[in-house]
């Protein structure tokens, strides 16, 4: 269900003149292959994870380096109400509103990582479910210090801190960014990345032995 958009090219490629890059230095900052950056300042549509990517490497918000091509299929004020709905749901731990924000059919990608339970591929609401539950026996986190929405069509970017009690009784805050596509006005899917080496480090999780 990954979702592509159309980047403006003429400012990646700007960017990362100015900061004296090649495309094979940006695609190496990125994470990227050099072909990915080549499509991108060519203004062919690439995946979004792609372009947060490619921002992230250049330090500018993704929504600086969308293209003109791109149409608005939803509404910015809606999108990101969903989204502000999942976070305060999440930081509540109610789960019956947050269920109650994804389709019947939803995805979530969540970054596997040594002794993490809930990693993986979910599908449908009683994976989400169950993946959610495992997340907050783990960790007890505390509201985003800071965080960023960039609305890209019918996709929103959640960038941002997130506090986490420490087994010790201190909170560490870790980097992460969320991609939720919505249709319909529900979450269909939504893709998470985070340090997942640190977070075990952080929370004492044994890695595994399998």
């Amino acid at each position: 269900m990954a979702r592509s958009i159309f980047p403006d090219g003429d400012a990646i490629r700007k960017h990362r003149e100015m900061r004296c890059l090649t495309q094979e230095e940006l695609a190496r900052r990125a994470d990227l292959d050099v072909k990915t950056i080549r499509n991108a300042e060519r203004g062919i549509g690439i995946a979004v994870s792609s372009l947060v990517q490619i921002s992230n490497a250049l330090e500018l918000p993704p929504s600086s380096l969308i293209g003109a091509a791109n149409e608005s299929v939803s509404d910015d004020a809606r999108v990101k109400e969903i989204v502000l709905q999942w976070m305060r749901s999440w930081d509540e731990r109610d789960m019956d509103t947050m269920m109650s924000l994804y389709a019947d059919v939803a995805v979530t990608k969540l970054p596997g990582g040594p002794g993490i339970p809930f990693g993986g591929e979910h599908r449908g609401i009683d994976a989400i479910r169950q993946a959610n539950q495992m997340a907050w026996d783990t960790c007890e986190t505390t509201p985003n210090a800071e965080y960023s929405l960039d609305v890209l069509g019918n996709q929103v970017i959640l960038k941002g801190l997130k506090g986490m009690h420490l087994p010790n009784g201190e909170v560490a805050r870790l980097w992460s960014w969320h991609i939720f596509t919505i249709d319909n006005g529900l979450i269909v899917e939504l893709q998470v990345q985070y340090d997942t080496l640190e977070f075990a480090r952080l929370m004492k999780i044994p890695r595994s032995t399998n």
